[in-house]
């Protein structure tokens, strides 16, 4: 009986040491994750950001071609 509860306090022992070793991994992965998805974020933000900036330079370059184009049909009906 003696011999059986020493095995098992040592099969215990074993288990308990992989699952703690299991859970420090697991540990440092969920963070490694969590900061890979920070970087994601922030890189996403930015290109957002930079299309949101090329769209509004493409709308104002096209307002003023616009305005152009009327002021050229305006001097022809004009004439």
């Amino acid at each position: 009986l003696e011999q059986a509860i020493a095995d098992l306090t040592d099969a215990y022992t074993g288990a308990d040491a992989l699952l703690k070793a299991d859970i420090d991994a697991l540990s440092e992965k969920h963070a490694a994750l969590e900061q890979t998805m920070i970087e994601a974020d922030a890189a996403l933000l930015a290109a957002i950001e930079q299309l949101q900036a090329d769209l509004d330079a493409a709308k104002k370059e096209l307002e003023s071609a616009m305005e152009e184009d009327v002021e050229r049909l305006n001097s022809k009906i004009d004439t």
